[in-house]
This record gives structure tokens, C-alpha cells and sequence, in this order.
């Protein structure tokens, strides 16, 4: 049938898609209820359900009356309908009373379009139901969108086809729908019990309204900023503002809020860019052309008021006044008397530097996650044809990490996909200036290069915080209050004034760390700064001052981390770490005594996050310019050179290192120095196995504690002596010394060094089978070092607990702790305490039985104590292994591998390790397994045996017994 004469009814619910965001948990039911309830006033009022689609209705009347009658009736049971609670708490749905106590809102709000006409009616083919086609159909969607949730609009052919009025009803004039070519006279109207609503100007989307069309993914990770905004905005808030560094994407933003609040302005929204506006004439230039108003009058005060009365003219308007930061002042003598005179007028800026509009609701835009900036990556890479996958998302990111998470350069980089490899990006993002770069067609040249985005911000700073940003430029991964002015060359207060400054300009960063504040620039930022130092001719002065702050600050570092402050200490080196590698590289050539400092004050950090030897490389480096330290740093210098040389077995170099340590000391009367340099001493020559030479040290480490009293002195002697008498097998000395070294420790406070003393105090035990002792101090050993998130010594402390556990037999136990301490040096990435656990992981499955896992274990174990030069622990470790490959019947490799280890052994002076090998030769061979143990048992002179001696030998007799 066509041209059936019909009133229809559009419903839809307002705000639905931000509700299913917000509260998906109630959504679904809340759904439901109100279907139901459309649903039975349709059946009241004979209508005719034609379609639906998600929250919106379709529904047709054959009377005009009807239509109307169902849409009051619908209003009022939405109304008085119980909602979720929880469902109440959305600004969509929120419950609200009339200044009498009366309920006006509550619950989801619809809005109702009615329309009647002419209509084409066929049967759907498929449904088998009538639907309706045609003009009148989308005229009737047109005016429920231009209504708000809770309003009521029909047309003025459904008010031609009403006998009388019903409801309250409000003439709104003709209007200009979107899609609609002419206007349309409108009514609303409203139950009497509702009459308390109150609405905003009709939602009329034209593009005589709007000069601003979508962005492409404009919202990509900022979702949850444009709904806040938008919600601000429909909530009543004048004054916005977006804040941000150069290319975090404050325009793209600020364009999407407009465009989704649009609707709520009668008078339009309007983007007015500032960026050329030099004086007030041309901001209100820039408006009033934007706005198509005339300007008349001869003076500013004119003009302004003549483009005011036609602001506020248009009743609600929305003006997003884009870089509104460049005409800062400008801005704030225009607006103010605008806002005021027109409670209708919006205003949205953009800008870098916080504007000084009074009453503003400033938002501040942060970079991009790491998430979000490849996901951008990819999807700009994707629509140049080029197809990255997860293979390339390492890449990716570690892009996006480079550029710190700036969307215009994340995009600028995208954009040499296809041209560059991912990786060849971000080999050259050093070159980001000169990378990032493309070519444009009259369009804004800032969002072209990133070198212009940046350039245009510069612009923006006066002369003295030009200079201060590019001084900062010396800094990496950021700074604090007393480096900056210290570097500076400024005074704390003036410092601070200058960093507020530049962190309104979005130019540095503010970082709260627990009570304290750190500052950074974003990496592009700092680059380009530091190209402006250059041109200045100060980079040199500035890296010199940050050299030297860092000299004093690593000397520092180092000597109180030797006390009770070394969790704090090795905090500040993780903080400072880049800053302290940067200066060291800086002044190693020509300031060597800087560069030994500051080496000195990573060394905390080194030794806990690296393996001892690559901690170390720093001082080979320096090695060559050692005569031209002088005083302390030249003692601790050399002390530190001849462990490294120890380390990689110069055993006679690193003797003669650490006395020339000693004359350094002496040379410079500090006592404390020079005790640390005996006690480093006696531990090298114990474990080069220079026993006389040890002993003479002793001598001179108790004559030290006789003269010099200080406790931390004594405490750290002991240790030292304790260390000597544990080399020569003078155990029970060895024990009383690291007893009195603890005990001196822990009155001092010093848990960390109580602990080691208690824990080569439990070796001692474990070696005189005192099992249960040792294990009382291995215990408190890995609580004092887990309290003290002191990873390194946790994982030694396990390693610890597995001695005793394999000790005892209880190989599962053993297991566990192994376990443990890999795990944990995995967390810390330090090889040698995985390698050592390994290591012991295949001793467990050798004496378990399980010959392949053990094989596989002792492998890996081998191959990362190489890695890091540990030779007496792989030497062992190849012990172990070669008995099992023997058991096997591969005998060529465990003959290599007994080899291996005695090649190892011999420049170690390790007796110990004669032993273990003769053992591990017998295992599996009865004939030769008597005559290893004899040896093992042998008393060596008044010591103990090498059972007794080393767990590791009765580890080996383990393995006889169980072979």
C-alpha cells in the first residue's frame, strides 16, 4: 500500500554507547527493563512495533493522539521505574528532584521524535511483518536526534492531527534538521509531572554550525580524555583548557571533544586557530572571520565588543581557540567580559604553557604508553600497505620508547615505512630531525617536521629559560632540584622558579618519587635543546659542571654505601645511573680523577646488577691513568683495580695493586681508607694462597685495630682476618673472628654485613657438620637480605640452605633452594649465580639417578660460569660432570673434562680441588674409590681434612656411595 497515512515514533537512549562503557555490568539488564517498559505502553496506546536497533524503536500509530499519549505516558514510567543502583551513579542516568522534592529524573534517558505522513507500507519478505519506507521515516529519526534524552519533539503535521493539545507544549519555531533540505516547525512537550525538566538548545548538527571535520583515529588512546571532556563540557564547565608538549596531539583532541559536543550548541562550535594572531586585533580578527561576523569600529574596544554582542548573540556557542598560548594576554582581555556577558559561551584552548584565564579546568596530555604508540605505529605503517607483525613489535616499541611516545612523531616515523625498515628507524633516530620530516601541500609545516613543532615551542620561552632548557640538555633520564641549580650554576630558590616556569611551557617534566621530585625532558626535547646549546658555544662548560657534580656526588655514593646507608646508596646509583655512565664518558680522557669518582659510585650498583668482572670495566679503563690520581680516590681506585685483576686471575698484579693501594692510604692518613685497603689485602693473598704474606697482613690488621679503635674499622678487620684463618684451615679461629665481626656489626647496626659474617660463619658449621648451627645462621642470612632487597645475597643464601640440604641427604629440600636461587639471580640478570645453581641442580639429578637432566643442567652451568670467568666454581662443576659422563662409558669426555678443570685449578692454588678430582675419577670405579678416600681423609698436618674442609668433596663421597 502506498502513501498510508501514519504517525511514527523514534526512540533511542541518550549517552547509551558511554553507559555500556562505564557500567556493562547493568547495561544488559537495564536494557531489558526498558524494552519492557516501550514495550507495554505500546500495547496500551494500539501501537505498532516496526522495528528496533540496539536501545532505538520504531514505532507506528494509526492516531496522532496515540503517538503523543504513548510518548508522555513512556516519559513518566521511565521516570518512576526502579533503576539499578549502580546504574544511578552515571551522569546518563543519574536520579534528580525539582526544587519542591519532586523526581523529574531517574534512569536512562530517551529521547522521542514523533513525525506523521505518508508512508510507503510493504511486508518484509523475511519477517513477514509490515514495515514502513520513506521521507516521513527519516524526518521522524531526524527529530527524535535533535532532541535530548528525557524530550519529547513531534512535528507540526502531528499537532495538524491532534482534536486538542495534550501535555504542556512549547513552540520552537522552525528548525534546520541534518539531512533535512527545508525546516521544520517543531514542538515540545512534556508530561505536567515533568514539567520541572529543563533542556538545552536542540541538538541541530549542520555544517553551517561546525568548521571542523573528523580526524582519523583523533581519540587513538585517548578515550578516556575525551569522554572526561566531554562530559565537563555537557556538565556545565565555560572554561577548558588542554596542555601539553609539542606533538602530544592537544589540536586532534580538543577537535574530537567539539565535534562530540557539538549538538549542545545552538550557535555552533568553531576552531579558531591562534597560531598566527600576533596582537588582540588579529585574535579578534581571526574569531570574527571564523564566525562570518562583520567587524565594525575603528578602535580594539570597539571591534572586541562588536564580535561580543555577536558571540553572545548566537546564545550557546563553543569557541576552541587552538594555541591560544602564543597570545596568552590577548586571550585573557577578550574573554572574560564575553563570558560574562553571555552565560551561553564555551571556550576550549590548546596550548603548551598553562593559559592564565581565570577559572580555567586545565587537562594536561601525557605521551602515548608504549601500548597505544605501536599500536599507532603499525595502523599508520598499515595504511601505507606495509604490514608489520608481532616479529616486528620489539622494534616497534623500542621506536616508540625513542620518541617518547609523542603521536606526531610516532606518526612522522610510520610515515618512512616502506621507504626505511623498522629497524634502519630506529637505527637512525639520532638523526630524529633530519629523519622525521615530511612533505606537505600548504599545510601546517610544525605538524611536517618535528624539528618545526619543537622550533615553534622554543619560540615561546624567554631568553633566560631558553638558556636553562638548554643547559638541562646536559642531563639523562632526568634530574632533581640541588643537581639542576648545581649545574645550572644557580641559586635553589632561583632554580626552582625557572623549572615551574619551564614545566607550565610542557617543556620539563615533573616526576614524583616517594616524597622527592625528579624532573626530565622528554628525550626529543632534551635533543633538540642540546642542539641549541651547541649553537650557544656553552655545551662544553655545562658537561664540565655536570661532570664535576657527578664526580662529587659518585665519591659520595661510594662512601656512605659502605656502611649501614648502602640500600639507600644503591637507590640514588639506579636513579643517577645514566647521568653518572654520561659524565664518566665525558671526563675519562681528560679528567681523570672525575671519571674515578664517579666509577667509584656505580660500583654499588655494578655489583649488584652485573657480574663482578663486567662491573670492574670501568676501572680497566681507567687503569692507565692511575698515577695521576692523588690522595683517597687514588687509594680506593687502585684497592678497587686490584680486585678486578684478581678476578680475571692477575693474582701477582693485583697483590702489587693493593699495596700500592696501601702507600695511597697511608700516603693520605685515612684510617678508615687504609683499613679497608688491609682488609682488601688479606682476602687476596688468602685466596691467591699466599699464606705468609696473609699472615704478615693479620699482624698489621691487629696492630691497625690496636691504634685506630673505630668500630667499623674492627668490625671489617675481623672480617678480613676471620677470611684468612678460613684459607689455612684454622677453622675454629676463623669462626671466633667472624663471631666477634658480627657481633661488632650488628651493635653498629650494619645487618648486611652482620649477615655475611653470620653466613661464613654457618660455612664453618657446615664444615664441622654443626648442621643445625649453620643452619641458624643461614636462616638469618636470608631473612636480613630479603628484608633488605639485597637480591644478589638472597640467591647466596639459597645456595647456602642447598649446601646443608645435600649435606643432610634431602637432595628434594637441596632442590628447592637451588631453584630459588636461580630464580632469583634471573630477576637481577647475574649469570654466575644461575650458572652455580645450575651446577648444583645436576648434582641433585646425578645423585637422584637422572642422568640426562643432570647432563643437561651441568651444561648450561658450564657454559655460564665461562661466560663470566668464574674458573674455580666451573672448574668444580666439571668435576661433577665428567664423573657422570665416566658412568656413562664416555670416557674421552671426562677425561677432557678432569683436564679442563686441573688446568683451571692450578693457577689457583686450590688444594681442595686435588682432591675433588681424584674423587670424582672414582666414582663408579670401587678399585680406585678406596684409595681416594684415604687421601681425602688424610689429616693435613694439624687441619682438618679435605672432607671436613669442603662441602663439595663430601658431595663427591656422596656420589661414591650412591655409585
Amino acid at each position: 500500500m502506498s502513501g498510508h497515512a501514519v504517525t511514527l515514533v523514534h526512540t533511542d537512549i541518550q549517552g547509551s554507547t558511554r553507559l555500556w562503557e562505564r557500567a556493562p555490568e547493568v547495561m544488559s539488564a537495564t536494557l531489558v527493563q526498558h524494552n519492557e517498559l516501550i514495550r507495554a505502553q505500546i500495547k496500551v496506546f494500539s501501537g505498532y512495533e516496526v522495528r528496533t536497533e540496539g536501545d532505538a524503536f520504531l514505532v507506528a500509530f494509526e492516531r496522532a493522539s496515540d503517538a503523543v499519549g504513548f510518548g508522555l505516558a513512556l516519559q513518566e514510567a521511565l521516570c518512576a521505574a526502579t533503576w539499578p543502583s549502580s546504574l544511578l551513579e552515571h551522569q546518563d542516568a543519574a536520579a534528580e528532584v525539582s526544587d519542591d522534592g519532586t523526581l523529574i529524573w531517574s534512569g536512562v534517558r530517551v529521547r522521542i521524535g514523533i513525525h506523521r505522513g505518508g508512508a510507503e507500507r510493504v511486508v518484509d519478505p523475511v519477517t513477514m511483518r509490515y514495515t514502513y519506507h520513506g521521507p516521513v521515516v527519516h524526518r521522524c529519526i531526524a527529530i527524535a536526534s535533535a532532541a535530548h534524552g528525557g524530550q519529547i519533539l513531534y512535528s507540526a503535521s502531528v499537532a495538524a492531527g491532534l482534536e486538542a493539545p495534550l501535555g504542556l507544549v512549547v513552540d520552537l519555531g522552525h528548525q534546520h534538521l541534518s539531512d533535512q533540505p527545508e525546516p521544520m516547525q517543531l514542538f515540545q512537550v512534556s508530561p505536567p509531572s515533568l514539567a520541572a525538566r529543563r533542556f538545552a538548545d536542540l541538538r541541530l548538527d549542520s555544517a553551517e554550525r561546525i568548521n571542523m571535520h573528523p580526524w582519523p583515529d583523533a581519540t587513538f588512546g585517548r578515550a578516556a580524555t575525551v569522554e572526561q571532556m566531554i562530559d565537563s563540557i555537557l556538565a556545565g564547565n565555560r572554561r577548558l583548557a588542554l596542555i601539553g608538549p609539542a606533538g602530544v596531539g592537544k589540536s586532534r583532541i580538543a577537535q574530537e571533544v567539539a565535534l562530540a559536543t557539538a549538538h549542545a550548541f545552538h550557535g555552533g562550535a568553531w576552531k579558531i586557530d591562534l597560531a598566527d594572531s600576533g596582537d588582540t586585533s588579529a585574535v579578534v580578527q581571526a574569531i570574527a572571520e571564523t564566525l562570518g561576523v562583520p567587524i565594525t569600529g575603528d578602535s580594539i574596544e570597539a571591534q572586541c565588543d562588536t564580535v561580543g554582542r555577536a558571540v553572545a548573540a548566537r546564545r550557546r556557542i563553543l569557541l576552541l581557540l587552538d594555541n591560544a598560548d602564543l597570545v596568552d594576554a590577548e586571550v585573557c582581555a577578550i574573554l572574560p567580559s564575553w563570558l560574562a556577558a553571555s552565560d551561553g559561551l564555551f571556550v576550549l584552548l590548546t596550548a603548551r604553557a598553562l593559559p592564565t584565564l581565570a577559572a580555567l579546568i586545565p587537562t594536561r596530555i601525557s605521551p602515548l604508553s608504549e601500548e597505544d604508540g605501536v599500536a599507532l605505529f603499525i595502523g599508520r605503517a598499515a595504511e601505507r600497505g606495509v604490514s608489520l607483525g608481532n616479529e616486528d613489535r620489539a622494534i616497534c616499541a623500542r621506536i616508540v620508547a625513542e620518541l617518547d611516545g609523542l603521536p606526531l612523531a610516532i606518526e612522522l616515523a610510520a610515515s618512512r615505512v616502506g621507504i626505511l625498515s623498522p629497524k634502519r628507524i630506529a637505527d637512525r633516530l639520532h638523526q630524529r630531525f633530519r629523519l622525521l620530516q615530511r612533505k606537505t601541500r600548504g599545510g601546517d609545516d610544525r605538524q611536517a617536521t618535528l624539528r618545526g613543532a619543537f622550533e615553534w615551542s622554543w619560540d615561546t620561552l624567554d631568553r633566560e629559560a631558553e638558556e636553562t632548557l638548554a643547559a638541562l640538555s646536559v642531563f639523562h633520564r632526568g634530574f632533581d632540584l640541588v643537581s639542576a641549580a648545581a649545574v645550572c650554576g644557580k641559586t635553589s630558590s632561583a632554580m626552582a622558579k625557572q623549572l615551574e616556569g619551564l614545566v607550565d611551557h610542557s617543556m620539563v617534566w615533573p616526576v614524583q618519587q616517594g616524597r622527592t621530585v625528579r624532573y626530565k625532558l622528554l628525550e626529543s626535547i632534551r635533543l633538540f635543546a642540546a642542539e641549541k646549546l651547541l649553537d650557544q658555544g656553552q655545551t662544553q662548560d655545562f658537561r664540565t659542571a655536570h661532570c664535576r657534580y657527578f664526580a662529587g656526588f659518585g665519591f659520595d655514593l661510594y662512601r656512605r654505601s659502605r656502611g649501614e646507608e648502602f640500600a639507600a646508596m644503591l637507590a640514588r646509583a639506579r636513579t643517577e645511573r645514566a647521568n653518572l655512565l654520561s659524565a664518566f664518558e665525558f671526563c675519562q680522557d681528560h679528567a681523570p680523577m672525575n671519571a674515578a669518582q664517579i666509577a667509584l659510585g656505580l660500583l654499588p650498583l655494578l655489583h649488584a646488577q652485573c657480574p663482578i668482572a663486567k662491573g670492574y670495566e670501568l676501572f680497566d679503563r681507567l687503569a692507565p691513568d692511575a698515577e695521576a690520581l692523588t690522595g683517597t680516590t687514588k687509594a680506593l681506585f687502585l684497592m678497587v683495580l686490584a680486585r678486578c685483576r684478581f678476578e680475571t686471575g692477575e693474582r701477582d698484579r693485583a697483590l702489587r695493586l693493593a699495596a700500592q693501594a696501601r702507600i695511597a692510604a697511608e700516603a693520605a692518613q685515612d684510617t678508615i681508607v687504609l683499613a679497608e685497603v688491609i682488609e682488601t689485602q688479606i682476602r687476596l693473598a688468602s685466596q691467591a694462597g699466599a699464606h705468609e704474606e696473609a699472615a704478615d697482613l693479620v699482624r698489621d690488621g691487629l696492630t691497625h685495630i690496636d691504634e685506630h679503635p673505630a668500630k667499623i674499622e674492627r668490625a671489617r678487620l675481623h672480617a678480613a682476618i676471620a677470611s684468612f684463618h678460613f684459607r689455612v684451615g684454622a677453622m675454629e679461629k676463623a669462626l671466633a673472628a667472624y663471631e666477634h665481626a658480627a657481633a661488632a656489626f650488628a651493635e653498629l647496626g650494619l645487618d648486611l654485613d652482620h649477615a655475611l659474617a653470620l653466613g661464613n660463619a654457618g660455612l664453618i658449621h657446615l664444615g664441622s657438620r654443626r648442621l643445625d648451627a649453620a643452619e641458624d645462621c643461614f636462616v638469618i642470612c636470608l631473612r636480613t637480605y630479603e628484608a633488605s632487597h639485597r637480591q644478589s645475597e638472597v640467591a647466596m643464601a639459597h645456595g647456602y640452605l642447598g649446601l646443608l640440604a645435600l649435606d643432610r641427604g634431602d637432595i628434594e629440600r637441596a632442590e628447592r633452594h637451588y631453584q630459588q636461587s636461580i630464580d632469583t639471580g634471573r630477576k637481577i640478570a647475574q649469570v654466575h649465580r644461575i650458572g652455580l645453581g645450575l651446577g648444583y641442580l645436576g648434582l641433585c639429578a646425578q645423585l637422584r639417578g637422572r642422568s640426562e637432566q643432570a647432563l643437561v643442567r651441568y651444561a648450561d652451568a658450564v657454559a655460564l660460569l665461562q661466560m663470566v670467568g668464574w674458573n674455580l666454581a666451573e672448574a668444580y662443576i666439571r668435576c661433577f660432570q665428567a664423573s657422570l659422563f665416566a658412568q656413562l662409558g664416555r670416557d674421552d669426555e671426562a677425561e677432557e673434562g678432569w683436564s679442563a678443570a686441573q688446568r683451571m685449578l692450578e693457577p689457583l692454588g686450590d688444594t681442595t680441588g686435588s682432591v675433588l678430582i681424584a674423587l670424582t675419577r672414582a666414582v663408579g670405579a670401587p678399585e680406585r674409590a678406596a684409595a681416594a678416600l684415604a687421601e681425602a681423609n688424610r689429616q693435613e698436618g694439624s687441619g682438618p681434612s679435605a672432607i671436613e674442609r669442603s662441602e663439595d668433596v663430601r658431595f663427591a663421597v656422596q656420589l661414591l656411595k650412591s655409585g
